[in-house]
């Protein structure tokens, strides 16, 4: 899987980014043919006075795209409220995929039975 990890108007370490690696090499476990991985820090605009880091996590797999945004005060919580919201998506897709080409068979209904008098 490719993994890139880019910052907006952010500078973060070494250790984190090589931790967002490391969690994002975790992703593939929960979808199959995952084929690249985003991951944007940016500063949060919007939330001047508390300087909140916003983390965007992006999955490309089987044609389609899982995202997931989270922030925090500090972007390693930011990281890691993301990637939480990642799995649960690719969970949930994964799990849809898997239905959808093996649905459920119905249990053949019963008729219900009719009393004489």
């Amino acid at each position: 899987m490719e993994i890139t990890v880019q910052t907006r108007h952010l500078d973060i370490g070494d250790q984190l980014r090589d931790s967002a690696v490391e969690k994002a090499r975790h992703l593939e476990r929960f979808l199959e043919g995952s084929q690249r991985a985003e991951i944007l820090f940016s500063k949060d605009h919007a939330a001047r006075d508390d300087g909140y880091v916003s983390c965007e996590v992006l999955v490309i797999a089987r044609g389609r795209s899982v995202r997931a945004r989270a922030k925090g005060h500090l972007a390693k919580d930011a990281l890691e409220a993301a990637m939480s919201k990642e799995a649960q998506r690719l969970t949930r897709m994964q799990d849809r995929l898997v239905h959808r080409s093996r649905p459920r068979r119905a249990e053949p209904s019963q008729r219900p039975v009719e009393l004489s008098d």
